[in-house]
């Protein structure tokens, strides 16, 4: 007799409550999931990813502390296995290729229908990639134009703690906060934050701010 493959653990990254209470009730009657942790910030959704060892994750693209894709990687990176589903209001088809390249497994719009969410739970149990019809209308225009490097790649020139930083400094963090958050000193906090504005050949933090909301590391 075939044997019933086990409820896949889920974790859930979104900042909005009422759209994490959402995902919850869509996913209710999904057989392949099981809702074992949620958060509302990156930073803390990779804390609870080490802690739950989930199986898949549902995560916005625009999270506060640590935005969706340096999420994807991070979570990639740490859990053996996990399938990242980006489910985001984005639908840019530069920022889908980006996301791709995180190691996400999935993406799925918000004002996509909500089948499409169970439908992708389903399929990365099954460990097969999912993406929505529009996103993958996206992801194929993306590909079809012959477009010059845009900003992902600028970006794809910081380590992961600049982008980090360049992110929380976005975010109106001051050197201290970030030190706090980073578990990192300031004077860590400060090379970093300088390399990274040498990188981007910016020169003020107003500038820096509105590098990063323009390229959706973080919400305006």
């Amino acid at each position: 007799m075939t044997q019933c493959m086990p409820p896949r653990r889920i974790l859930i990254a979104d900042d909005h409550g009422a759209m994490r209470r959402g995902i919850r009730d869509v996913l209710a009657e999904c057989p392949h999931g099981q809702i074992v942790a949620e958060a509302a910030d990156g930073h803390q959704a990779l804390e609870m990813a080490r802690e739950a060892q989930p199986h898949i994750a549902i995560i916005d693209y625009l999270l506060p502390l640590l935005n969706g894709r340096d999420l994807a990687r991070a979570l990639v990176r740490e859990i053996p296995n996990i399938q990242v589903l980006i489910y985001t209001m984005q639908d840019r088809d530069d920022l889908l290729a980006d996301i791709l390249s995180s190691g996400a497994r999935g993406y799925v719009l918000k004002s996509d229908p909500s089948w499409h969410l169970v439908a992708a739970v389903e399929a990365l149990a099954n460990r097969q990639p999912y993406f929505s019809g529009i996103a993958s209308e996206a992801l194929l225009q993306h590909f079809l134009r012959d477009t010059p490097p845009g900003a992902s790649d600028t970006l794809n020139g910081l380590t992961t703690r600049e982008r980090e930083i360049v992110q929380l400094i976005a975010e109106g963090k001051i050197n201290k906060q970030i030190a706090h958050l980073l578990g990192i000193s300031i004077k860590t906090v400060e090379t970093h934050r300088a390399t990274a504005m040498h990188k981007l050949k910016i020169r003020s933090t107003a500038e820096l701010v509105r590098y990063a909301v323009r390229n959706n590391i973080t919400q305006a």
